[in-house]
């Protein structure tokens, strides 16, 4: 059976006129550059050191930007502007309501919002083979691009679909955001085309102590991130009010992302002052950071989680117990502890001691305590005082930058360990004498430590008055 949105999309697209339309400004743009090149072929104006090879290759270079302005820009912000589109039309909750399952929705969106540039990519790739065979190509650099820019493709249009997921969106206009996206890709389309075009695609990547030809590993990459992506989408179609990861899913992306970078990695991990070693665990910190946000439960998740908790009649400290688990503080620590464990595991490389080790892992939960209890805070506060986040922001500014900057002005040299910043940057120096120094380490995770005591405080009133509150809601039924 054929999904329906395909058809209702294909029968809003494919219009005779729109058709004759889109065909007419794809055929020019094609009869203009054909002319261009072998006007240059015809002519007796070509230079000596270029043949007729490099004249199609430069044909086959002005295909790829097509098709990077077709399939990646053009294609990801239809797929990007579908759900505002429905929004703005004020018919989003119309589409709620069709009787299709999350996969039927997103393939709809993803293949029917884009026949028009699905069909003219494909002409494209026939036309890219044409030239690349003309430009005396191999036929192995040829598929590594077309497979790249494929992947490329469900990665992108995957992406800005789920970003587009919104339904508390008030926004009048559709296309706001992925309107960015072409503008971003007036930029990066030159530089795609270079990276398709170069040696790139047919080098090598070392992945661990293995060797991989580029073109076939980087499409392999990204079409495992779209297909996490594509499981947010579907999760955003059937759950539409929970947060982005499960935890369970959450976990599962966190050590597949370690098994990639770390295999990326890997050649470097013993290069001068570990750079790639420590780069990789940065990296990770970022990572784990994002996910750490994807898992986060709002307010009204929170409520129902401390009703559920409630009707099961813990005692009141085992019900604090038992939320806290359950909460975002709690789901945060549980997956810092599995980048912990990668942390340590790897830090063996770089030939430390066990105790720096064990302080930079330390230190570094406590940055990361820190930001994800503002993020908490201004979860539990919103309600209550509106202009909170504002607060939050200064208060995460301050603890990242001052620090930074105090050095300028007071005399004490190693304050800059204190910013996350400059505790980073020292982990690159590895002649920096004071983040090797124990009493340092130490000094740092406690001044952190009373630092995050006072965002937690407010934190377990806020757990309290949930508590308070869906007890509340318990006994006035």
């Amino acid at each position: 059976m054929v999904n329906p949105l395909i058809l209702r999309y294909k029968y809003s697209l494919l219009r005779p006129k729109d058709t004759v339309i889109y065909s007419a400004v794809y055929l020019g743009l094609i009869a203009v550059i054909l002319f261009f090149a072998y006007v240059v072929i015809w002519s007796s104006s070509i230079p000596q050191d270029m043949n007729i090879e490099e004249i199609h290759r430069g044909v086959y270079a002005v295909l790829v930007i097509m098709q990077v302005a077709i399939i990646l820009i053009w294609a990801s912000y239809n797929s990007g502007s579908a759900i505002p589109n429905e929004i703005q039309r004020k018919s989003y909750d119309f589409f709620r309501l069709l009787p299709l399952t999350p996969w039927q929705k997103t393939t709809g969106i993803l293949i029917g919002s884009n026949v028009i540039t699905y069909i003219l990519g494909a002409i494209n790739f026939i036309l890219l083979l044409v030239f690349g065979s003309l430009g005396q190509y191999n036929f192995e650099f040829q598929v590594a691009t077309i497979l790249l820019l494929i992947s490329l493709t469900l990665f992108l249009n995957s992406l800005t679909l789920l970003a587009s997921i919104n339904p508390d969106s008030k926004r009048k206009s559709g296309t706001q955001h992925p309107a960015k996206l072409i503008v971003l890709g007036l930029f990066i389309a030159p530089y795609l085309s270079f990276f398709f075009s170069s040696k790139i695609v047919t080098s090598k990547v070392t992945f661990f102590v293995f060797t991989y030809p580029a073109g076939y590993f980087w499409p392999l990459v990204i079409v495992y991130c779209a297909f996490w992506v594509l499981l947010g989408v579907l999760r955003r179609f059937k759950l539409e009010r929970v947060p982005l990861f499960s935890f369970p899913g959450a976990v599962l992306f966190l050590i597949g992302f370690e098994g990639i970078a770390a295999g990326l990695f890997w050649p470097f991990f013993r290069v001068e002052n570990y750079i790639g070693l420590y780069s990789y665990r940065v990296l990770s910190l970022v990572a784990l950071f994002l996910i750490s946000v994807g898992i986060l439960n709002n307010e009204s998740q929170y409520l129902e989680k401390s009703r559920r908790i409630l009707l099961a009649q813990y005692p009141t400290a085992n019900s604090l117990g038992r939320f806290l688990w359950r909460s975002n503080l709690g789901k945060s620590l549980k997956s810092f502890l599995i980048w912990a464990f990668f942390t340590m595991t790897f830090l063996l490389f770089a030939d430390n001691p066990v105790w720096y080790n064990a302080a930079v892992c330390a230190n570094l939960f406590l940055y990361y305590l820190f930001f994800i209890s503002l993020i908490e805070l201004n979860i539990l506060y919103r309600q209550q005082y509106r202009k909170v986040k504002i607060l939050l922001i200064f208060i995460g500014l301050t603890f990242l930058f001052v620090p930074l900057y105090s050095m300028i002005f007071i005399k004490f040299e190693n304050i800059y360990l204190y910013s996350l910043f400059g505790f980073i940057s020292a982990l690159f120096d590895q002649h920096n004498q004071a983040i090797h120094n124990i009493k340092v380490q130490g000094t740092i995770f406690l001044v952190n430590s009373g630092i995050c005591l006072v965002p937690l405080y407010f934190i377990y009133k806020g757990y309290n008055n949930i508590l308070a509150l869906a007890k509340e809601v318990i006994q006035s039924k």
